[in-house]
């Protein structure tokens, strides 16, 4: 990881010529500590004009153990001119004149992130200002993932968030271990402040942004090492999950996908969720999470194509020989709504395709 931030570092600084002396240097380390707020450049209070012809790229870098929120407050007004911040995650935002006033960020320790500002040879009297704040990472506690069970390891991606009060950072531990995140309908659900950091929690092997996952689709990230945590870097509301499993038991299946459900008193939260499997000749499982009560209504479900020799079954738990059984979808006398006093569980369909409604009983209450 450490090769990967230097050759990170030396491709940007490669391109960055300072054309003006505006506070174009690198934020001490000294500064960049736990505690310590900074207002880039020249420690001002109100957006800086910017010259013509500036090119300057502002380095932050917090230490083991700190992490930084920063805020982009952005009065840009040339169409040429531009913002671009970018990490050695992997994530680049351009901001330009029609982007929003501000933008914010954050910087997981001991990782980069660089914000390049650039004017062109016209003055048009383009304004920034940078707001960078040093925050203290909380320490993890250790816990075994259980594996071979009925019980679902889950973490709602509140819980891991360390600027909210009481939240306790969790490390779980296994065989390598497969996080797979359970999206909400919630359209304010965000996940680029949410990481899962793979290995040693100071020296990881690998740290991922859930929204870059790039396996299973796009809802997996595969451990490399036998320990995984999830960290959340924003305090805003966030209805999702992430369900965890040994990898050892998601390879049985074809793609394990995962889907979180939540109560809410508003009538547009609370459409029930329909999912379309076409699964004939796969072995597929969904894991579904009522995230604020017990309780899942299966409100309806179909075949859509079901040959002989097919597996199609609800279980109280991941999708293990560990979960009973608590759906029989092949049997043909079944009626729906079925109700289910149940935290969790997980929909099993093997050589077949269907297609299927589910609710919170919270929700589906509200909605009768």
């Amino acid at each position: 990881m450490g090769f990967q931030i230097l050759n990170f570092i030396l491709t940007v600084l490669a391109i960055t010529v300072p054309a003006y002396s505006l506070d174009c240097t690198l934020i001490p380390k000294s500064d960049q500590v736990a505690g310590k707020q900074l207002k880039i450049p020249n420690g001002a209070t109100m957006p800086v004009v910017l010259p013509a012809n500036f090119n300057c790229t502002y380095v932050i870098n917090p230490p083991l153990m700190v992490y930084a929120k920063l805020q982009v407050e952005n009065k840009l007004k040339g169409l040429n001119d531009v913002i671009i911040v970018r990490d050695s995650l992997g994530k680049s935002t351009v901001i330009t004149s029609r982007s929003p006033f501000l933008s914010t960020f954050t910087v997981f320790p001991n990782t980069i992130t660089m914000v390049q500002v650039t004017t062109k040879s016209v003055q048009m009297n383009s304004m920034f200002l940078l707001n960078i704040a040093f925050e203290k990472m909380s320490t993890p506690t250790l816990q075994a993932l259980a594996t071979g069970s009925s019980v679902m390891n889950y973490r709602t991606l509140n819980e891991t968030q360390v600027e909210l009060e009481g939240r306790q950072l969790v490390t779980y531990q296994a065989n390598e271990i497969t996080v797979t995140l359970g999206k909400s309908l919630y359209q304010n659900d965000i996940f680029d402040n949410f990481y899962v950091v793979d290995g040693d929690f100071q020296y990881p092997t690998a740290v991922t942004r859930i929204s870059q996952f790039n396996q299973c689709g796009t809802v997996c990230y595969r451990s490399q090492s036998n320990t995984v945590t999830i960290v959340g870097l924003d305090e805003f509301t966030d209805e999702s999950a992430v369900v965890l499993m040994e990898t050892s038991e998601s390879e049985v299946y074809d793609e394990v996908v995962a889907m979180t459900l939540y109560d809410s008193d508003n009538y547009w939260d609370i459409t029930n969720r329909t999912v379309n499997f076409d699964s004939a000749r796969s072995n597929l499982a969904y894991m579904v999470l009522s995230k604020d009560s017990d309780g899942i209504v299966i409100v309806d479900f179909s075949f859509t194509e079901a040959p002989p020799h097919m597996i199609a079954k609800a279980v109280a738990g991941p999708p293990n020989d560990a979960s009973k059984v608590l759906v029989d979808f092949t049997d043909s006398s079944i009626t729906y709504p079925i109700k289910l006093n149940v935290k969790y569980l997980s929909i099993i369909l093997t050589n077949c395709s269907a297609k299927f409604t589910v609710s919170s009983l919270y929700n589906w209450n509200q909605n009768q």
